[in-house]
């Protein structure tokens, strides 16, 4: 594929006839993905399953007030790399540790962070 690849690209050949992939894929195999596995069949059978009349609700109302309290607060002046180096000093990375030890542990860096 050597030199005649330098040809085909100084040809302006497109890099699908320059890299031969006729040879390697049959593109129509690959094009044609949706009918070979039956996805448009699968969707379709999903459409007819899903209830999309119904009143969906994404966020509640308290979500939707927990999450412009987050917007609102200090998180993103949080000094992330301060915040790294104290939990690692006092959380060791050791396995097993107890969910009260490390809940204690991040109260501690919460104060220092202040």
């Amino acid at each position: 594929m050597g030199c005649e690849s330098c040809r085909s690209c100084h040809a302006n050949e497109s890099i699908y006839e320059v890299l031969q992939v006729a040879n390697l894929v049959n593109i129509s195999e690959v094009t044609d993905y949706k009918s070979r596995y039956g996805i448009e069949n699968v969707i379709n059978q999903l459409k007819t399953r899903i209830d999309f009349a119904g009143n969906v609700t994404i966020l509640t109302e308290d979500a939707k007030y927990e999450l412009q309290n987050l917007a609102q607060s200090n998180i993103t002046r949080l000094n992330f790399s301060q915040f790294t180096e104290v939990v690692s000093d006092l959380m060791p990375m050791a396995s097993g540790l107890s969910l009260l030890y490390s809940i204690s542990v991040l109260n501690t860096v919460s104060m220092k962070m202040v």
